[in-house]
């Protein structure tokens, strides 16, 4: 049921990709330039989940929403850019550096695993739930993404997969990645997102989805 549902989303976005895919293309290639420092990629990934947010709800969807997204988040940007780079080569070390074949061992190597995937999904949700507060909150959005995850962990994983299906055809047709498979990801997000609020019992109209600043409520079907 949570593959099936997570392959939905793919669809979804896919569909809304192709009908958007001019002004896609150029946020694409916006942020792969501003995330060459990578300290600023979490701000340019909020602009391009900004962007797709706006895009997913009205026609009237514009370039602005990318820049305003990316100055909006560029100073806390930077200090989760930061983070994010001591966070990786800190598990990347601890991966690397564990060699031994004991259960112990294999058991850390799974812990920085899960941990490195887990901080990847909260970002990936926390800006879509950021936009559809009535009162935004970065720490509020965060939070609502780790309750997510636990929340929805079937969901999650089927879209962990997608993506990486996702990422493996990015790489075997190269120029996807410079053109649209990070604004594929962030409309995913979105739409992702929307799934989960819907699913817990947020059901505003399509134009204007949002939730309080409060955890959200709602888990994978049994």
């Amino acid at each position: 049921m949570a593959m099936l549902t997570a392959f939905r989303v793919i669809g979804r976005a896919l569909r809304h990709l192709n009908g958007n895919g001019y002004l896609y293309v150029w946020a694409n290639l916006a942020f792969l330039l501003l995330s060459v420092p990578i300290i600023t990629m979490p701000a340019a990934w909020a602009g391009l989940c900004r962007l797709s947010y706006y895009a997913i709800r009205q026609p009237a969807a514009e370039w602005d929403d990318f820049v305003d997204g990316f100055k909006a988040f560029l100073k806390r940007g930077l200090l989760i850019g930061v983070f994010n780079l001591a966070f990786v080569l800190i598990n990347w070390v601890n991966l690397v550096s564990t060699r031994g074949d004991s259960l112990g061992e294999w058991a850390l190597r799974f812990v920085w695993l899960s941990a490195l995937i887990g901080w990847f999904f909260v970002q990936f949700y926390a800006y879509p739930l950021y936009f559809a507060m009535k009162t935004p909150s970065l720490r509020g959005a965060f939070r609502n993404a780790a309750v997510m995850i636990l929340l929805n962990p079937f969901f999650t994983l089927a879209l962990a997969f997608a993506l990486v299906i996702l990422w493996s055809l990015s790489t075997i047709l190269l120029a996807a990645w410079g053109l649209l498979t990070v604004s594929a990801m962030a409309i995913i997000a979105n739409i992702a997102v929307q799934d989960r609020l819907r699913k817990a019992g947020f059901e505003p109209p399509p134009e204007n989805v949002t939730v309080e600043n409060e955890t959200i409520y709602g888990g994978d079907s049994p």
